[in-house]
C-alpha cells in the first residue's frame, strides 16, 4: 500500500485515498490489489471514509457502480503524484434485470436445485 493511503480496520480493505482533483477513489485490498474507481463524488468518498464497515459500504455504494481500473505500484505512484496512470479499465457491471424470485416463479424446477 502506498504511504499516502489512509489505513483502515477491515477484513478485506487495507486502505484508501481519495484524489479530489480527479474524483478518483483508490482502494488497496488486503489481497494485494489496488483499484481506482473513477468519477466518485466527494460525498461517496466521505461516506466510505466515515463508514463503520468499509466492506459493507464498498459492497453497497462503490462496487460495480464506477468504472474500475486495477493498478500496479507504478500506476499508484503516478496517480498520487499527479501524473497519468496506465491501467486496464473495466466498466461497471450491469445489475440483473430479473430477480431470483421471478425466475423461480417462471421455472419452478429451479427451486429443487437452489
Amino acid at each position: 500500500m502506498h504511504p499516502s493511503f489512509i489505513s483502515v480496520t477491515s477484513s478485506n480493505i487495507e486502505g484508501y485515498l481519495y484524489l479530489a482533483a480527479k474524483s478518483t477513489l483508490l482502494i488497496a485490498f488486503k489481497s494485494g490489489g489496488t483499484y481506482a474507481y473513477d468519477n466518485v463524488p466527494q460525498s461517496v468518498a466521505t461516506g466510505f471514509g466515515n463508514a463503520p464497515s468499509k466492506g459493507k459500504f464498498f459492497q453497497s455504494d462503490i462496487k460495480d457502480r464506477y468504472t474500475t481500473s486495477k493498478l500496479d505500484d507504478a500506476a499508484v505512484t503516478n496517480l498520487v503524484s499527479g501524473n497519468a496512470a496506465s491501467a486496464t479499465s473495466r466498466p461497471p457491471r450491469k445489475k440483473p434485470r430479473v430477480s431470483f424470485e421471478s425466475l423461480i416463479q417462471r421455472h419452478p424446477i429451479l427451486s429443487a436445485v437452489f
